[in-house]
């Protein structure tokens, strides 16, 4: 995600305005809207620079404490360059409605998916991990999951199409529809449980 959520929560109130990524090719442009859970975040401004050029002033408006701890974070990626990132809050962003037609045409679409994968349940166990662990990579989760990473981004593209997922950078979490789906077979799992 290009504003880490402790650092979105910010930005609706200008605290936080920069971002510093550090990518072998640029993944947003000037006007670029960047669509978070949240609210619609528009991208000011794009630029290189070097870790040098990074002020005090720049680490706090990207939302860190202290320069050293942005520097760190920065040179733990090996390689690519550094860009600097400015944007404004755009919009909050916009809640899905799910009729009960919509629901169970997507539930539809997860049975065929695991019906061809041959694996019970992997969409729903899926969705309920990356809500228990939003943000993190594929080789993270696929830890929790005891399959391997390949597999997992395979199954996550797969939720992505139908816009369950919301993904940045390989980071991983719910979008609205996904929660609100989620949350649906959840409390129908429920209801059925308690009237076994």
């Amino acid at each position: 995600m290009l504003f880490k959520q402790v650092h979105f929560n910010s930005v609706p109130s200008g605290a936080v305005t920069l971002a510093f990524r550090k990518w072998k090719q640029p993944a947003v442009n000037k006007g670029s809207l960047i669509r978070t859970d949240t609210g619609v975040i528009e991208i000011d401004s794009i630029e290189p620079v070097s870790i040098d050029q990074i002020t005090v002033q720049d680490a706090l408006a990207a939302g860190y404490a202290e320069l050293p701890v942005l520097v760190q974070l920065l040179e733990k990626i090996p390689e690519g360059i550094i860009y600097r990132i400015q944007g404004h809050y755009h919009a909050a962003a916009e809640q899905p409605a799910l009729s009960d037609a919509d629901f169970e045409q997507i539930r539809q679409q997860l049975f065929q998916l695991e019906l061809h994968s041959r694996q019970d349940n992997w969409t729903i166990a899926t969705l309920m991990l990356i809500q228990e662990y939003p943000q993190l990579r594929a080789a993270e989760l696929a830890e929790y999951t005891g399959r391997n990473q390949e597999w997992l981004k395979l199954q996550v593209g797969k939720l992505d199409k139908l816009g369950l997922i919301s993904s940045q950078e390989e980071q991983y979490c719910l979008s609205p529809l996904g929660r609100l789906v989620l949350g649906r077979m959840l409390e129908e799992a429920t209801g059925f449980l308690r009237s076994a």
